[in-house]
C-alpha cells in the first residue's frame, strides 16, 4: 500500500510489517491483516498512529506546497474496506 500526501510518500510492506515514510522504515506489526491508521499532516511534520495509539511513528519534513495532491494505492495482495477522511484546517497564522 502506497499514500502520497504533500509529496510525501507511506507505504506499508503487510509481508514484512514494515512501514516507511520516505527514507525511514518503521516495525508496524498489524492485527487480523487490518491497517488502520490515523495519519496527521502539519506542515513540519507527518505523525501516524495506530492500535489505539500503541504504535506512534513520526517523520519531519518540510512539505512542498506545490504538492498537494493525494493518493492511495495498493501495491502489494488486495484491498478491501478502504476508507478514509480528509480535514483541511484553516492556518492559525492567517
Amino acid at each position: 500500500m502506497q499514500i502520497h500526501i504533500n509529496g510525501i510518500e507511506i507505504s506499508y510492506l503487510s509481508s514484512a510489517n514494515i512501514l516507511s515514510i520516505n527514507d525511514r522504515k518503521i516495525k508496524w506489526p498489524i492485527k487480523e491483516g487490518l491497517f488502520d491508521a490515523r495519519i496527521l499532516v502539519d506542515r513540519t511534520c507527518i505523525e501516524i498512529f495506530s492500535a489505539d495509539g500503541l504504535l506512534y511513528g513520526t517523520y519531519a519534513c518540510i512539505q512542498k506546497n506545490d504538492e498537494l495532491i493525494s493518493s492511495l494505492n495498493i501495491t502489494e495482495g488486495e484491498g478491501s474496506q478502504i476508507k478514509g477522511t480528509i480535514y483541511s484546517l484553516k492556518s492559525c497564522w492567517q
